[in-house]
């Protein structure tokens, strides 16, 4: 499951974001690309990561509730770690 969840939420989204980019500056160029496509599709790009976050808690529910000692062990690791 972990496997596929990578595959389906990273690898597939970082493969056709790196073939349409690229695609992109070789058929329109780099001043098309940076100064009308990327801003067209920042707001598209926000929503989307949002409602992959959201999809991604939805899915792992049952986990992060029934294991909420090591959700919370995983939480003060990490704030230990930041600071």
């Amino acid at each position: 499951m972990l496997l596929l969840s990578v595959i389906v939420f990273i690898v597939i989204p970082l493969g056709l974001g790196a073939a349409s980019r690229a695609a992109l500056l070789r058929l329109k160029g780099r001043a098309w690309f940076e100064g009308r496509f990327l801003p067209a599709l920042h707001p598209v790009t926000v929503v989307a990561l949002l409602a992959t976050l959201v999809m991604i808690f939805a899915f792992q529910a049952d986990n992060l509730t029934g294991r909420l000692f090591h959700v919370v062990l995983i939480a003060i690791r990490c704030s230990s770690r930041c600071t």
